[in-house]
């Protein structure tokens, strides 16, 4: 037997599941919301030169109807030559800045601006002002002040090296001694005295509790600030800020007041009641007094599906209307057929066209897709738009995709990060796909009918003996939810409720 290494040919065959560019293409387009796909058609026009705007069919129409002396078609007798389609579009360009742009001299230009100053409306004066400033940040805040309080540069310097060590809710980041090694190389380099003396100069600023190294600190700078006087409920709030925060947060008032009288005697024989008088002071102060500055301007959402009730039925219609409508153009199509382009010409255009195209068609399979998908929820979650969260129906994405005959992932892709706009508000298409839970009479009721009927069971309780998670399963289980206490747990840490012990009212 001839066990030689040599190179041979031969055939295999065998299948392969593989993405084509255009199908990738449509799968991104279909999970992209409708901010992000506005930003990438805009890339698109960018990019190819055979995508354009189609233009709005009324001012179509008019066009038709002009002369050719008004701006109309040009005559049937005198076609555009393909190789000066470029130059068409320029020719345009030059007659429509020379119609528009008025023609003035400078003592013209210079008596017009002069004008808009005296009073006239100029547009592009009043598009400025309507623009949002940015807000102003923290460190500019404290800056400003520090002019007003101290004459010596050097103190001054310093302060803005502790502001510089920020953080955006006011904090110090680091330590004094880590900001003195980064100033070795001034002359003197700053001591520990100095730097001390430049975080209390910015912890006199405004706002109070600004500059402190954590939140006990902060909380006292305030108290000190804001209720200067030394009353006993003030000398026992800054107790319990010095010692007992934990506490307080856990809502242990009886622990507080017996290691009050154990610890600090001096306070007196206080009780529950002096305990939540100086509990509601703590609460007035900030824990992050930097936050009111600066911070993350809002974001905007978009709803990519409208759902409205016309003549007793629920319409689903598509939010694209601020997309611009793209199409084709044709004469790029004879520069890539015509004799006279070279055979790089023809061939870029021809990769141009199947891009575009590709595109033209992801779009229309998303808006198909989507639209499909808002209309089972139309008809599914009906009872929703008529009576509210707690007649949400359980919906999975399976549900859907079976009822469509397409994939799971494609609804998956299709609900990702888009909004639903109804009657009752703006959703995320997630939130009419819930989990549900088991009803005694073998029916399902939706996670957030669930949650609502346990909020609503929270909010009714007896404060000062809240109900327990365990109760609160057993009263769920009497409207014919059943649930365990476990979940019970989970649904109200999910939605942030604080245990029965932290909800007692003393």
């Amino acid at each position: 037997m001839d066990y030689s290494l040599r190179p041979e040919l031969g055939a295999v065959q065998r299948l392969e599941l593989r993405l084509s560019p255009a199908m990738i293409q449509s799968m991104e387009i279909l999970q992209l919301p409708s901010l992000d796909l506005q930003e990438r058609i805009e890339a698109e026009l960018e990019e190819n030169p055979v995508l354009e705007v189609a233009e709005p069919e009324s001012a179509a129409s008019v066009e038709g109807e002009a002369g050719p002396g008004e701006g109309g078609a040009p005559d049937a007798a005198a076609p555009e030559r393909p190789e000066a389609a470029g130059e068409g579009e320029f020719s345009k360009i030059e007659d429509l800045s020379a119609s528009t742009l008025p023609e003035w001299d400078d003592d013209e230009y210079v008596g017009r601006r002069a004008g808009a100053r005296a009073g006239e409306d100029d547009p592009k004066l009043g598009a400025m002002q309507n623009v949002e400033s940015r807000p102003m940040t923290l460190g500019e805040h404290l800056e400003g002040q520090l002019a007003f309080v101290s004459d010596d540069a050097r103190a001054v310097a310093l302060a803005r090296e502790v502001i510089g060590n920020l953080d955006d809710n006011g904090y110090l980041m680091g330590s004094l001694a880590e900001i003195a090694g980064s100033l070795e190389a001034w002359t003197p380099p700053p001591s520990a005295e100095e730097l001390e003396a430049a975080l209390s100069l910015v912890q006199s600023l405004d706002p109070p509790g600004v500059g402190a190294r954590d939140l006990r600190e902060c909380l006292l700078l305030q108290l000190a600030r804001e209720r200067p006087a030394p009353t006993p409920e003030l000398r026992l709030a800054r107790e319990i800020i010095m010692r007992y925060l934990d506490e307080l947060g856990r809502n242990s008032l009886p622990q507080i007041v017996k290691e009050v009288r154990r610890t600090a005697p001096e306070l007196g024989a206080i009780d529950v009641d002096d305990v939540k008088n100086a509990h509601r002071i703590i609460a007035s102060l900030d824990p992050k007094p930097g936050r009111t500055f600066g911070g993350t301007r809002p974001k905007y959402i978009r709803p990519d599906v409208i759902i409205e009730k016309i003549d007793g039925r629920y319409e689903v219609r598509l939010e694209n209307g601020y997309f611009p409508r793209l199409t084709l153009k044709n004469e790029y199509r004879a520069l890539m057929t015509g004799g006279r382009s070279d055979s790089e010409t023809r061939k870029f255009l021809r990769r141009k066209f199947q891009d575009a195209e590709f595109l033209l068609k992801a779009l229309s399979m998303r808006d198909h897709t989507l639209q499909r998908i808002a209309g089972e929820i139309a008809a599914l979650q009906e009872g929703f738009f008529e009576k509210g969260v707690e007649h949400l129906r359980p919906l999975r994405l399976q549900d859907v995709a079976e009822r469509l005959g397409i994939h799971l992932s494609t609804v998956s892709r299709a609900i990702s990060g888009k909004y639903l706009q109804c009657p009752r508000g703006v959703f995320e298409m997630k939130f009419f796909f819930p989990g549900g839970a088991s009803r005694q009479d073998g029916t399902s009721e939706s996670r957030n009918s669930v949650m609502a009927r346990l909020k609503d069971l929270i909010a009714k309780e007896d404060r000062s003996r809240p109900l327990s998670d365990e109760d609160l399963a057993v009263e769920l289980k009497k409207q014919g939810i059943a649930i365990s206490r476990r979940t019970v747990t989970k649904y109200r840490e999910a939605e942030g409720i604080a245990a029965s012990r932290e909800r007692k009212v003393y």
